[in-house]
């Protein structure tokens, strides 16, 4: 993750998985997503092929607001968690010159 800036996420990304103070075992899962909007489109940067299908944003009872379909992946550590971010900050990239000249 040298090259992508994280800006003050990085302090965040430490904190959230820093040991417990007082050595409290307790078990969570985190998951990251990475999407992008472009032109009212939600794409899944995570995704092979992210700008081939645009997904659907979606609300109910139990999970509230989310983004149907949207790829998550299990982070246990900053590292994990950078490299969601860097590989979604990659396609990002990709996707963001393929969509300027879509547009075109």
């Amino acid at each position: 993750g040298d090259d992508v800036n994280f800006g003050g996420n990085r302090n965040l990304l430490d904190a959230s998985f820093e040991d417990d103070a007082d050595d409290i075992i307790r078990e969570t899962t985190a998951r990251a997503s990475f999407f992008e909007i472009f032109n009212e489109r939600v794409y899944d940067l995570l995704s092979e092929g992210a700008l081939e299908t645009a997904l659907n944003v979606r609300e109910d009872a139990s999970r509230g607001v989310y983004v149907d379909g949207l790829q998550e992946s299990e982070v246990k550590d900053v590292e994990d968690a950078e490299a969601v971010i860097a590989q979604g900050a990659a396609n990002r990239q990709v996707a963001s010159t393929s969509l300027n000249r879509a547009s075109s």
